[in-house]
């Protein structure tokens, strides 16, 4: 019998005993429409320029106006460089981890198959300490998070904090003194080593690509040819964030496409209709650039049957759209202001939905200490929690939104970087003075009945309710709040829906 049908043997196991025994819930494969399997990426640009430049009103991202999801798929031992265009600007090459990738037993012999999948299932257990990470994002989460998801006036809006964590962490390896002390603050850490070995175990953590997860972070950095750089740092940068690193003309429209097209490979194409429109001017010093891509499909999908027609409560009146339906045994959670439950994900992590009380804003209940604490803790405080039927109903949506982080950052406590007439960026070059001039952090989420769809990128451009007995139902008929988590339990993307799209 083949490995993978004595795991469905002993399908009826408890899940709350196979969580605590750390095994994953093998299930069988099944045939999926592979342009409905769960994605999400992230994306940051970190453009320095030497002189001022303004930056435009309008950011050259954009919501992307295609619903195209794409299928392409990662290396299993690093971000591949498939553009002719990459491979002559490379200069440095990051080595990822090698994972073995989940067998298909549709296509093997049962002894080949048996051979593969215990080959996988000793390599998954094998990284499963590094899927464990000790680092502390609260201090991050809890300031940023708020932060980033005000002040839109009722819009749609998605903020991906690990893509922001891990872009800032590195900003901070090529700033100095005060730029960096301020940094270091905001992101929680008393040093820059201590933020390196924070670094690594969140990327450690959230990392994944073996085939039925699939969670890659990668970087990049993008290096005018006519400034010198200290290798010291780009080695740092390669060694504790992966980073790949690449030299050209600024301002070239082969570089620019170079940057495009990795920035396309390692999302997957989610946001190639804001990616193909970046550009480095010619007084670019150097781009950063950070992405996550992620995929994964429902623990349980919605069935088509069960989709049905509802209202849903806008704060400028009732709109009708499509609700996914389904019932099953889930974490209920309860506040003062605010109920809660999560759908799982087939392999880890999961989507929970935060419904306010009513009267109560989503932006409003961002601002209060248990919704972080229940955000930053995945549920494991700021609420009573119960295992009960919870009779789910929440609406399709695809939304996207755009933040400007210069403000939000500055209001942090971020200020240096942004002036040239303090930032320090010697860590990297003293060839030039340099400093950031616009930071955009974009992203676009979109569930169905098998999963959803998300996708985020960021930019910096330099120069309560009641106790339920054993059934709920918990209707998403009004503005809400939407957190996914990793397989570590870590926030990949959280947001707000003020209106279906």
């Amino acid at each position: 019998m083949k490995s993978q049908k004595i795991f469905d043997a002993i399908g009826n196991i408890g899940e709350d005993l196979i969580e605590s025994a750390n095994v994953p819930a093998l299930k069988a494969e099944k045939p999926r429409k592979k342009w409905l399997i769960p994605a999400a990426a992230a994306v940051l640009a970190l453009v320095v320029t030497a002189t001022i430049i303004l930056a435009p009103d309008k950011s050259p991202f954009s919501p992307a106006a295609s619903d195209t999801v794409s299928t392409q798929t990662h290396s299993n031992s690093s971000p591949p460089l498939k553009s002719p265009s990459l491979k002559s600007f490379a200069i440095a090459e990051a080595d990822y981890p090698t994972q073995i990738h989940y067998p298909n037993y549709s296509e093997m012999s049962d002894a080949e198959y048996n051979k593969a999948f215990n080959d996988w299932y000793q390599d998954y257990e094998g990284r499963k300490e590094l899927r464990k990470t000790d680092a502390d994002l609260n201090p991050f989460l809890k300031k940023s998070i708020p932060q980033f998801l005000s002040g839109k006036d009722g819009e749609n809006i998605v903020y991906s904090p690990i893509n922001v964590y891990m872009a800032l962490s590195m900003l901070s390896e090529i700033c100095g003194g005060e730029s960096r002390s301020q940094l270091l603050s905001l992101l929680g850490a008393d040093s820059i080593e201590a933020l390196r070995r924070d670094a690594v175990s969140v990327w450690n953590a959230n990392y994944n690509d073996d085939g039925r997860y699939t969670s890659i972070l990668a970087s990049s950095l993008w290096l005018n040819q006519n400034i010198n750089f200290k290798q010291k740092t780009i080695e740092t940068l390669k060694e504790t964030y992966y980073a790949s690193s690449f030299k050209g003309e600024m301002g070239t429209a082969k570089f620019d496409k170079a940057l495009q097209d990795w920035l396309n490979e390692q999302t997957g194409n989610l946001l190639k209709g804001q990616i193909d429109s970046i550009k480095m001017p010619p007084e670019t010093v150097l781009s950063l650039a950070t992405t996550v891509y992620f995929k994964a499909g429902w623990d349980h999908d919605f069935s088509e049957i069960n989709t049905k027609k509802n209202i849903f409560k806008t704060a400028n009146g009732d709109v009708t759209c499509d609700f996914l339906n389904g019932s099953s045994t889930e974490d209920y959670y309860y506040s003062e202001n605010f109920s809660a439950t999560s759908k799982r994900f087939s392999d880890g992590g999961k989507m929970t939905f935060i419904l306010p009380d009513e009267n109560t804003t989503p932006e409003a209940l961002l601002k209060e200490a248990d919704t972080l604490d229940f955000i930053c803790s995945n549920g494991e405080k700021g609420v009573e929690r119960q295992k009960i039927m919870v009779n789910l109903s929440v609406p399709k949506f695809d939304v996207s939104s755009q933040i400007k982080l210069k403000d939000g950052l500055k209001a942090l406590g971020v200020t240096n970087v942004f002036d040239f007439t303090k930032s320090n960026f010697s860590p990297l070059t003293e060839d030039t003075d340099v400093a950031v001039s616009s930071a955009l952090h974009g992203a676009r989420v979109k569930i169905d009945e098998e999963g959803c769809t998300a996708t985020a990128y960021t930019a910096m451009l330099m120069a309560g309710s009641a106790m339920p007995k054993d059934e709920v139902d918990f209707v998403l008929d009004r503005p809400f709040i939407f957190v996914i988590t990793s397989q570590c339990g870590q926030p990949l993307f959280v947001g707000i829906v003020n209106t279906p799209a």
